[in-house]
């Protein structure tokens, strides 16, 4: 029996879809942040011997997480040089953690929990969209897998756009196409 959107009614979803939608997003955020969390829990590690912050500018295995700690993304550090990465470093030093005394390591993570949450936000709404859309083009490509609709498509990850033929095995297909076409036989 075809089933076809008839009013806007037909278009609401369940509360326990958005229940499965919301947990799903909040499992995603977790699977992105963890690797900074376990990013700040080494750089713990790496400096419990310091004696207070301005130890941190002689180490130099340290210097991306502080670089990123203060605020400046892989995008502005390709324009930046050494004499910069040191000003800002020491500017935050500065301005940020000698002013909180023996908690100047806390401080240090804290801020570039914040900066990394940020950049996580951001990357969850393009994730967000991604999501959703792979699993529209899983539901479209499943419906036509059932009727036995032949489709090309065009694989986003081609530096030069050509159709490709159905595949036998399209699995995790979703995630890489760009462009889907097919033709209705029942159209006059």
């Amino acid at each position: 029996m075809n089933k076809f959107i008839t009013s806007a009614s037909d278009l609401v979803i369940t509360h326990e879809q958005t229940r499965t939608g919301f947990l799903a997003i909040a499992l995603e955020k977790n699977m992105v942040g963890d690797p900074y969390v376990k990013q700040a829990l080494a750089f713990k590690t790496m400096v419990a011997h310091t004696n207070g912050p301005d130890d941190f500018l002689n180490m130099r295995e340290i210097r991306p997480f502080m670089l990123t700690e203060a605020g400046l993304s892989e995008k502005s550090l390709q324009h930046l040089n050494e004499e910069d990465y040191i000003m800002v470093i020491k500017e935050l030093i500065e301005k940020f953690l000698k002013p909180a005394g023996e908690a100047y390591i806390d401080e240090t993570v804290y801020r570039f929990l914040l900066t990394k949450g940020d950049a996580i936000g951001s990357a969850m709404r393009n994730r967000i969209g991604d999501i959703r859309q792979e699993k529209f083009v899983r539901y479209l490509l499943s419906c036509m897998s059932i009727r036995g609709i032949n489709y090309w498509w065009g694989d986003k990850e081609q530096t030069r756009f050509s159709w490709c033929v159905k595949p036998t095995n399209d699995i995790n297909i979703e995630k890489k196409i760009k462009a889907i076409y097919w033709e209705n036989e029942n159209a006059a």
